[in-house]
């Protein structure tokens, strides 16, 4: 069993590095999502003037609203 004792200098640096990690790892999936959403756009219709915004509007086949959890949607 190895004991290390870290001061809170470098438990901060550690924590800094460690959240830098996750925000790259973050950027990288976001922009394959992404990447991957235009691979999969292109195809989808010949019109031009129906965006990509619009697929994902004309996909959600049912939404649930509870308006009991004070969360509110505005258009």
């Amino acid at each position: 069993f190895i004991k290390m004792s870290f001061t809170f200098d470098q438990f901060e640096a550690l924590l800094e590095k460690q959240e830098k990690r996750c925000e790259q790892f973050q950027i990288r999936i976001l922009e394959a999502l992404t990447q991957q959403m235009n691979v999969n756009q292109n195809g989808l219709t010949d019109d031009p003037s129906k965006s990509h915004v619009d697929h994902i509007i004309n996909s959600v086949h049912e939404f649930h609203f509870d308006g009991l959890t004070g969360v509110t949607f505005e258009s």
